[in-house]
């Protein structure tokens, strides 16, 4: 992962006040021993926080899927500045 980008996705999440979504990402990723979570065992922590904060899984799954999305944006913005696009290159 781009340390860079995930710092500026966090940075927007909070800056949005999103604290639900922070809360999400950091229950599921990060907590715990830091490896590369299998498939499996981001489930098991997705059904954890659910239940944690009496929602349903799926409610946990468009969270992280929010932050991604707004990863995937910040990659795309990053990758711009570095080829030139917003130096006029």
């Amino acid at each position: 992962l781009d340390m860079l980008g995930v710092y500026d996705t966090l940075r927007l999440l909070f800056l949005d006040g999103d604290e639900e979504t922070l809360d999400a990402i950091f229950k599921v990723y990060f907590s715990g021993r830091q490896y590369r979570l299998s498939g499996r065992e981001t489930s098991e922590r997705v059904a954890r926080l659910a239940n944690e904060q009496y929602c349903d899984d799926r409610t946990i799954y468009r969270r992280l899927e929010k932050a991604r999305k707004i990863y995937e944006r910040v990659r795309e913005r990053e990758a711009l500045i570095l080829d030139g696009e917003y130096f006029g290159k």
